[in-house]
């Protein structure tokens, strides 16, 4: 991850290439440039063997992405020989990638510098990224500098950012990480994410759209347990009983560089914040102790003791109690964010993706304040 960051950087530094339009793609050549004279490969090593020609993930992957995008009727395997000059000094693996042109999709393998051994044998760095300046062109498909000691402010960069993901990840109780793009949900299995994680698949039924309220239903212990929170349930007299311990924790905030925003910490639409637009400042967060409970059918809950109005009161779905997600998270500090019927993540191929999804953020997410340009710019806050 932080030698395709690193790339990313050097890209806007050095230029985008010409962009040509064609309906069949284009490979080009790995300028020598990219390297710096190698002293060979290491003791031991050889070449892997060059692919011959898809392995059965990527088959079902070529199936299952034709079946999405109907447009694209053919493909095309592509395999880069010979090898550029760089792969007698420097080892190597294959890496596979593919790009949509015309009507076709276009698979090809590549060598790639095994960056890990190279920086274990000699001290040096690699990076690499994705550099197709337009669908139908590759310049090359990844960038490869040279192997040179990369500054420091580069180094802290990439610590940055591994420790925004650490962060990240350590937020949303160990979930799979995902941003929402890709996933179609649907009114009646409404994808739900939280703090960066997919959340959908750990409920047991799941989330929907209550179109007679407008509102989006939960299962309330696994929604209210993930932000921990403890969930009882009184059978006499129907009701839940959400208890929010109070809570204060340090953590680790996203704020902009000196003379950036918000707003700019997010280029070429990447998923991830631009490392060197950012830093992470120590907050301490707190919240305090809360206490919701919510009857069966009845349009109203006590909130530390205190009535408050609900516009979707809970109902009992398959033996499970669902809340108005928003009502309950909000309550927890969290935010909330609705995307429809209307996609709002990009693809590689300039389509939007992620429909029928609902995003949560707690306070204690890292990116809280502007968690993701695609939400914060196209959905909808519930």
């Amino acid at each position: 991850m932080r030698r395709t960051v690193w790339l990313l950087v050097l890209i806007l530094i050095l230029g985008v290439a010409t962009v040509v339009r064609a309906e069949e793609a284009v490979w080009a050549e790995y300028p020598a440039s990219n390297y710096a004279p190698g002293p060979g490969w290491p003791q031991g090593w050889s070449p892997p063997p060059t692919p011959t020609g898809l392995p059965e993930g990527r088959q079902e992957w070529l199936k299952e992405t034709m079946a999405k995008y109907p447009q694209y009727t053919k493909w095309e395997l592509h395999i880069l020989d010979p090898l550029p000059a760089w792969t007698q000094e420097y080892p190597y693996w294959w890496e596979f990638d593919y790009t949509m042109c015309g009507n076709t999709i276009y698979l090809y393998w590549y060598p790639y510098p095994d960056a890990g051994l190279v920086e274990e044998t000699w001290g040096r760095n690699f990076g690499g990224g994705r550099t197709i300046s337009d669908a139908c062109r590759m310049e090359p498909t990844h960038f490869i500098v040279a192997a040179r000691e990369r500054p420091e402010e580069l180094v802290q960069a990439d610590l940055r950012l591994d420790q925004f993901i650490d962060d990240m990840d350590a937020s949303n109780g160990s979930l799979s990480r995902a941003f929402g793009d890709g996933v179609e949900g649907s009114p009646e299995a409404v994808a739900v994410f939280f703090n960066s994680g997919f959340a959908s698949r750990t409920f047991d039924v799941p989330a929907y759209l209550d179109t007679r309220v407008s509102r989006v239903r939960v299962p309330v212990r696994f929604v209210s347990e993930l932000m921990g929170a403890q969930v009882d349930w009184e059978s006499a007299t129907g009701q839940v009983r959400i208890h929010f311990a109070a809570v204060s924790r340090e953590i680790n905030r996203v704020v902009p560089a000196p003379g950036e925003s918000y707003e700019t910490l997010f280029p070429n639409g990447f998923y991830y914040p631009d490392s060197l637009r950012f830093r992470l400042q120590k907050q301490t967060v707190s919240l305090p102790a809360r206490t919701i409970i919510l009857t069966m059918g009845k349009p109203e809950a006590l909130v530390n003791g205190q009535p408050v109005p609900l516009d979707a009161p809970p109902v009992e779905i398959q033996g499970r109690t669902m809340v108005p997600l928003r009502f309950v998270s909000e309550q927890l500090g969290a935010k909330v964010y609705w995307v429809g019927d209307q996609p709002v993540f990009p693809e590689l191929d300039g389509s939007l993706s992620g429909t029928y999804q609902v995003h949560i953020f707690t306070p204690f997410y890292p990116l809280f304040d502007y968690p993701s340009p695609y939400l914060e710019r196209s959905a909808a806050s519930m």
